[in-house]
C-alpha cells in the first residue's frame, strides 16, 4: 500500500515502523535522517500538493491543516488541536488503526505515558526551588512569549513556573524603547529561556545571536546565561545541504 504522509507525523511513523509505506512528502524540509536517506535513494518523492493529480496515486494523503479544500483521499491528523501533551501523543493510536498496527501503537503510547507520568510525579509536592521559564521566539523585530497551553503544561509538569503568569503582555517590539526595557526587565527574572526562534542556519545560531536579537549589551543580570540555561531544540531543523 502506498501511503502519502505529511512530514509532521514522520516521528510517529518511525515509532510504528511504517517508513516503508512512505512514498511521498510535500516538503523537503525534513529533519528525520531516515526519511532523508529514503529520499536520496529515490524511494520517496516530493509532491506538489497543489496538483490533485499527483496526490491521486496515493492511498492516503495525511494533512494537519484542515481549513483548505483537499482531495478525496485525505485523512486529517491534527494532534495540534490538543492542549495536553499526552493527548497529543495519543494520536499515534489513530495512525495505528489506519495502518493496522494498533497493538504497536498502544504499546508506544503506554510507554510514553508511563515515562511522562513518572517524571511528572517526581516533581509533585516539590517545595524547593522552581525555575521560572520563558518560552519565547523572535520574528521581524518582535519577541513574543508563548501562550500555547501544551508548552506551558510541559513547564509545569517538569516542576517549573511559567513567566507568562506574571507579565502584562506577550509581544515586545525591540524598536520601542519602552518595550525593550520591559523585555530586559522580564528576562532578568527568568531562570531558563527556551528560544524557539526559527533559523535556517541552526549551526551558527548561538547565544551571541540571541543577545543581538534582544538588543542588549549589559546582560549581567541574566541568570539563565550564567547558568547556561538558554535552550533550543534545533534537531527539528534539517541540515540545509542534506538534499543537495
Amino acid at each position: 500500500m502506498s501511503i502519502f504522509f505529511f512530514y509532521c507525523i514522520l516521528f510517529n511513523m518511525q515509532l510504528l515502523g511504517l517508513l516503508g509505506s512512505l512514498k511521498g512528502i510535500t516538503s523537503d524540509s525534513v529533519a528525520s535522517q531516515c526519511v532523508l536517506k529514503l529520499y536520496e535513494a529515490g524511494e520517496i518523492e516530493v509532491i506538489d500538493k497543489s496538483e490533485p493529480q499527483q496526490l491521486a496515486k496515493f492511498a492516503a494523503h495525511f494533512i494537519t491543516y484542515t481549513d483548505q479544500p483537499q482531495a478525496c483521499n485525505f485523512a486529517s491528523f491534527v494532534p495540534y488541536g490538543e492542549d495536553n501533551p499526552l493527548q497529543r501523543a495519543e494520536w499515534i493510536k489513530f495512525l495505528g488503526v489506519f495502518a493496522n498496527v494498533e497493538s504497536r501503537a498502544n504499546q508506544v503510547y503506554d510507554a510514553v505515558t508511563q515515562s511522562y507520568q513518572c517524571l511528572t510525579n517526581r516533581t509533585k509536592g516539590r517545595t524547593s526551588f522552581k525555575p521560572t521559564v520563558a518560552w519565547m521566539q523572535y520574528e521581524n523585530g518582535i519577541w513574543s512569549f508563548t501562550k500555547e497551553t501544551y508548552k506551558l503544561k510541559y513547564v509545569e509538569d517538569a516542576g517549573g513556573e511559567n513567566v507568562d503568569d506574571s507579565i502584562n503582555k506577550i509581544t515586545y517590539n525591540i524598536s520601542s524603547p519602552d518595550d525593550l526595557d520591559q523585555l530586559h526587565a522580564i528576562l532578568c527574572t527568568v531562570d531558563v529561556v527556551i528560544d524557539e526562534t526559527y533559523t535556517s542556519d541552526a549551526v551558527n545560531y548561538n547565544s551571541s545571536t540571541f543577545l543581538q536579537n534582544i538588543n542588549v549589551e549589559d546582560h549581567s543580570c541574566f541568570v539563565f546565561l550564567s547558568n547556561q540555561s538558554l535552550w533550543r531544540y534545533d534537531k527539528r531543523i534539517q541540515n540545509s545541504t542534506a538534499l543537495g
